[in-house]
């Protein structure tokens, strides 16, 4: 039977958490879906934070759990700000202590992650699985805004692509009787 989940959550400084989930199986076929979405404006000025999350997984069982064959993919995004520290003097003050220091300094990240695998059950002998995956990752931000460059001349960025395999084998064994 499906499962299906719903979620949602609000709080304090318009903080919203909404989640939904679905899993289901047709024909050997397996469904696994998840999205998040979640926005807040944070404590202190420029400490909101903006994401979306969507995540799938598909998998295939072969003779029975002989064989599973699975493919992975899921896409992640998010704004947020960067307040800067707090003094001491403006930590014992209630209204202060919720500034920014630096009200300009941001960043944003989008990842996306790809995957496929295969675990082959070998009975007596064990198990064996493989597993390849690719990610592609952005994140661009600013730290120490200055109004005398461009955003553009002030931004760094965090560039990432990687690709992954992953071969296991396992064998239980029983070392005392």
């Amino acid at each position: 039977a499906p499962r299906r989940r719903i979620y949602d959550s609000y709080g304090s400084f318009a903080s919203k958490d909404l989640r939904a989930a679905l899993q289901d199986r047709i024909k050997g076929v397996g469904l696994d879906l998840n999205a998040i979405y979640y926005d807040s404006d944070g404590y202190r000025e420029n400490s909101q934070l903006r994401k979306k999350d969507l995540a799938a997984k598909l998998d295939y069982r072969l003779g029975g759990d002989v064989a599973t064959l699975w493919l992975t993919g899921s896409h992640h995004e998010d704004r947020y700000g960067l307040p800067g520290p707090v003094s001491l003097e403006d930590l014992k003050d209630r209204q202060a202590r919720r500034q920014s220091s630096t009200a300009h300094d941001e960043g944003e990240t989008t990842d996306q992650r790809l995957g496929a695998g295969m675990r082959l059950d070998l009975g007596a002998w064990g198990s064996l699985t493989a597993q390849r995956g690719y990610r592609f990752r952005e994140n661009p931000f600013i730290t120490g805004f200055t109004p005398l460059l461009t955003k553009s001349e002030q931004t760094s960025e965090i560039d990432e692509q990687t690709k992954t395999l992953n071969l296991d084998y396992v064998k239980d064994v029983r070392l005392f009787r």
